[in-house]
């Protein structure tokens, strides 16, 4: 399994709950029990959990150019710039 930043972790582990996920449970015409359960983590959640992680890649991927930008020939202002882009843009 792909290893995931604490920050996106964090967020997952407070949104997932710990219990059960029903509901209700309702009696239908026939009076059997119809069990009525919410998912345990949305569409939105997931999302936002993703963007928490493409921030943190963004951020190591600066971190790292910074530290090793003297090893290039090539200047890496730009892809500084860009990375610097894509953490402020929202």
């Amino acid at each position: 399994m792909a290893k995931i930043s604490s920050k996106a972790k964090q967020y997952i582990t407070d949104y997932t709950k710990h219990c059960s996920n029903e509901l209700i449970s309702v009696m239908d015409k026939t009076g059997k029990h119809q069990n009525i359960y919410k998912e345990w983590l949305t569409v939105e959640d997931a999302e936002s959990a993703c963007i928490i992680e493409r921030e943190e890649t963004l951020r190591c991927i600066l971190k790292w150019i910074n530290k090793n930008a003297n090893n290039y020939t090539f200047d890496m202002n730009d892809i500084v710039y860009f990375i610097n882009q894509e953490l402020n843009t929202k």
